[in-house]
């Protein structure tokens, strides 16, 4: 039987007060955003170009009176992640960086071995927030795609959720921001000109020293820089 006029506008009200209150909600949130520059491998990624979300996160960090850090690999950030609990952990990034699921012995031998493949199930208050995967292919892992098996493992989270692509990121509000360069799964060439407009903006607004993890760090960014250059001649 089809709705009654009145019925259909009271519907569509129902529905944009949801939806609402879903933003407000989300933005009372704290969150903490991590982005792998990994996400941008495939030149065809959802959602905005590596430069353009760069500068998102830079413009976001600026209103917010916040100093993104970077870091060379993604467990790198760990431990200033654990030092900012937050009600939602975002990373957007090419893989999950959550830990694969293994039997009893695998299990003993890897206790201690946090790396870039598993850093995400090691947040300290990562039980009692939600991990959101923002992923740009098929599968939100190369590694491991049977997500139904992570979700109903918790994989040290208290809830699992992925979106594809990167609208609404900045719907939260964040108290903590990190970009990793992971330069042994990234394509030069493709976030050549973020990387460029990355190095130029540190100068001019926060300074190496406050948002580069290490030295190293910042080298390793300048020899992307040239590769991503050398590649795109």
């Amino acid at each position: 039987m089809p709705c009654a006029p009145h019925m259909l506008k009271f519907k569509t009200a129902a529905l944009v007060l949801n939806e609402q209150y879903a933003k407000s909600r989300e933005a009372q949130e704290t969150a903490v955003l991590s982005v792998d520059m990994d996400y941008w491998n495939d030149a065809r990624a959802a959602g905005p170009s590596a430069k353009r979300f760069i500068w998102e996160v830079f413009n976001y960090c600026g209103h917010h009176n916040i100093i993104p850090r970077i870091f060379r690999d993604h467990h790198h950030m760990l431990k200033e992640v654990n030092a900012h609990p937050a009600s939602r952990l975002v990373v957007v990034d090419e893989h999950d960086d959550l830990e694969v699921l293994l039997d009893a012995g695998e299990r003993r031998r890897r206790r201690h071995r946090i790396d870039c493949a598993n850093w995400a199930s090691h947040v300290s208050w990562g039980r009692k927030a939600t991990f959101e995967l923002r992923y740009q292919g098929e599968y939100p892992s190369f590694c491991d795609d049977d997500w139904v098996s992570r979700t109903k493992n918790k994989m040290g989270w208290g809830t699992l959720i992925r979106k594809r692509g990167l609208t609404g990121v900045f719907d939260y509000r964040f108290t903590y921001i990190g970009v990793c360069l992971s330069p042994g799964y990234l394509t030069p060439e493709i976030v050549y000109p973020a990387l460029a407009y990355m190095l130029d903006y540190i100068n001019d607004r926060w300074g190496t020293k406050n948002m580069f993890s290490s030295l190293a760090t910042l080298g390793e960014a300048r020899r992307l820089l040239i590769a991503g250059a050398m590649r795109k001649e």
